[in-house]
């Protein structure tokens, strides 16, 4: 299987895969990070859905973090993203104006929780159902099996959270 978007073989003399060492893994990382890379700019550019909030990486990684962590604080929230606290306070008042974030207080006046709204949840299944048909389409096109697609996404899920800070 081969597109107009995969890089050329190793060796294809104009550098692509040229990195210290020539370490075969290394190239083969290099190429994974390249491949995830271009179908975020998918999935996030062309393919993103109308009945979506359009939103900035930071406002995204916010977002992402609150929909798995409901309750969290700004604090682990800003942990979790790598943001410093001063860029999350910003990220955090454009999704409140927006209507994507609420804050609530906690067992004290101190503690704030973040949840998402409802138009936060409705607009991340918009996300989510798009990207599934685009994503079984492309699959369906390529014949990848049901047990590789699984593998597939336990893989992604290992990098993501070797990733992470």
């Amino acid at each position: 299987m081969t597109s107009d978007t995969a890089p050329p073989p190793a060796g294809g003399g104009d550098g692509w895969a040229a990195l210290p060492g020539g370490d075969p893994d290394a190239v083969r990382h290099a190429d994974v990070a390249d491949h995830v890379a271009a179908i975020a700019r998918e999935l996030l550019g062309r393919h993103f859905p109308h009945d979506a909030v359009p939103l900035t990486a930071n406002e995204v990684a916010v977002l992402r973090f609150v929909h798995r962590h409901p309750g969290a604080t700004s604090g682990q929230a800003a942990a979790a993203t790598g943001l410093q606290r001063s860029n999350l306070s910003t990220t955090l008042r454009a999704l409140e104006r927006q209507g994507l974030i609420e804050r609530t207080h906690g067992e004290d006046a101190r503690t704030v929780r973040l949840h998402a709204t409802d138009r936060a949840e409705a607009s991340t299944r918009a996300v989510r159902r798009q990207w599934s048909g685009l994503v079984a389409q492309a699959l369906a096109e390529a014949d990848v099996a049901e047990e590789d697609l699984a593998t597939t996404l336990r893989v992604l899920a290992a990098l993501e959270d070797g990733l992470r800070p």
